[in-house]
């Protein structure tokens, strides 16, 4: 199950948009999609890339919508040093309220109603199931103190960091801003420079045709936010930051909540347990999760901070070709093989991997199975697996016989405890930390 994509494809079934970039001549791919985005060319360092705003139009039927107008109302709620107290929760009546108005309006949405029914059922956070309202607040408005690396930092806020953004503490620089929303209007307003996109590694010399991954965006930017009296400060700068385009006011809640509480359930693993590999439409990213920081330096019970670190594109040639690497399902099918990653990043030894998935209404006994390779080395597999679960097999190259998955092309083949051929797949040559996928 990848609840972040059911999240997010119920979302353009109602709230979200849609999102295009431009192809290689120029054009935009989808003219009638509801967010036009112009990536134009790549930041470097003194100059603005971009003369053009990056959000060339966006549907205004969308964002006239009742969950983004109370998104709206309360981005002018929070005083942009990180520093200073805020006054909302207790404190401002009217401020106080927007917060409920907008908690009551998402929540009425087919998507929050999904996600809560993932964390308290599909997580077993049970105890959130009859006060889950009452969460969102806490875990996203309520102000908290900050102790990361022991530096206290007072009147934090998940919702400020991530949707509004924040001042640093010396003042030169931008912390949080994740939301295509508030970029988008400020951009209206004149308030942030878009100055190239910025994506991390090789991947920004693929990116001149603008249209790998139109649902992130990846940028440098300045920002002049205003003051409490409603004067600009600035400008802020920030070399590398970025957010998800498209998804509605819910859909980005329901996404960092779902990550939040995922937190909680270790199901974070990589860089300390901040992070979690997902797949969404033609891309691969890593969820940052991080939660609030204890005075003893625990993870607290707060969102300190949610977004996307884009990774690699999925293996998808295009429309009416095969996806590379597609081979043929062999005899009964009861167990397929979906996805692989044959060509880490680094070292391949221990860092290989194959997915298969149970196509059966059964449970399977995995013991005496293995996975081969082109030349029949085989890896065991233990276990079982449940009737529509897929399974990762780590492919260990233990012993000189142990399957090896080579990067130039291959087979990957599935055999059960009779030594019988299940499945098998063929695939070309694999670029480097990324996963083939085998629909």
């Amino acid at each position: 199950m990848n609840i972040y994509q059911e999240l997010w494809d119920l979302d353009l079934d109602h709230n979200g948009c849609s999102v295009s970039a431009r192809g290689k001549d120029g054009n935009w791919i989808q003219p009638d999609a509801d967010i036009l985005l112009d990536e134009q060319n790549e930041a470097t360092v003194g100059a603005d890339q971009a003369p053009n705003p990056l959000f060339a139009q966006v549907n205004p039927e969308k964002i006239s919508r009742p969950t983004y107008q109370a998104l709206i109302a309360l981005l002018n709620n929070y005083v942009v040093n990180v520093r200073i107290s805020e006054d909302h929760l207790g404190d401002n009546e009217v401020e106080d309220r927007e917060i409920e108005v907008f908690l009551d309006t998402i929540l009425e949405t087919d998507v929050m109603k999904k996600a809560q029914d993932y964390i308290c059922n599909g997580l077993n956070f049970t105890d959130v199931a009859d006060n889950f309202k009452s969460e969102l607040k806490r875990i996203w408005f309520e102000l908290y103190t900050n102790h990361f690396n022991r530096i206290p930092v007072p009147f934090a806020s998940g919702f400020e960091h991530v949707f509004v953004g924040e001042g640093k503490r010396r003042g030169d620089g931008i912390g949080g801003y994740h939301s295509w929303t508030k970029y988008y209007l400020d951009e209206q307003s004149g308030r942030v420079d878009f100055q190239g996109f910025n994506y991390d590694g090789n991947f920004n010399a693929q990116r001149t045709d603008g249209s790998a991954i139109p649902i992130v965006a990846t940028i440098k930017m300045m920002w002049n936010p205003l003051d409490m009296l409603g004067d600009p400060i600035g400008p802020l700068e920030k070399d590398m930051g970025g957010f998800w385009v498209g998804p509605s006011p819910e859909l980005q809640i329901a996404l960092g909540t779902v990550a939040f509480y995922e937190s909680k359930a270790n199901l974070f693993n990589q860089s300390s347990g901040n992070e979690k590999e997902v797949e969404l439409m033609n891309g691969r990213f890593n969820l940052v999760m991080y939660r609030s920081t204890t005075v003893d330096q625990q993870r607290g019970d707060h969102i300190r901070s949610f977004f996307a670190k884009f990774k690699a594109l999925k293996a998808d040639p295009g429309p009416g070709k095969p996806v590379p690497g597609n081979g043929e399902t062999v005899d009964d099918g009861i167990i397929r093989i979906v996805k692989a990653l044959v060509n880490p990043e680094g070292s391949d030894m221990g860092r290989e991997w194959v997915e298969i998935e149970n196509t059966s209404c059964s449970i399977i006994d995995l013991a005496g199975w293995t996975i081969a390779d082109k030349s029949d080395r085989r890896e065991p597999i233990l276990g079982q697996i449940e009737p529509g679960k897929v399974r990762r097999i780590e492919i260990t190259r233990s012993r000189p016989d142990s399957a090896q998955l080579g990067n130039k092309g291959g087979l990957i083949k599935v055999y059960n405890s009779e030594n019988k051929l299940i499945a098998r797949v063929s695939y070309g040559k694999a670029e480097s930390g990324v996963t083939l996928f085998f629909v």
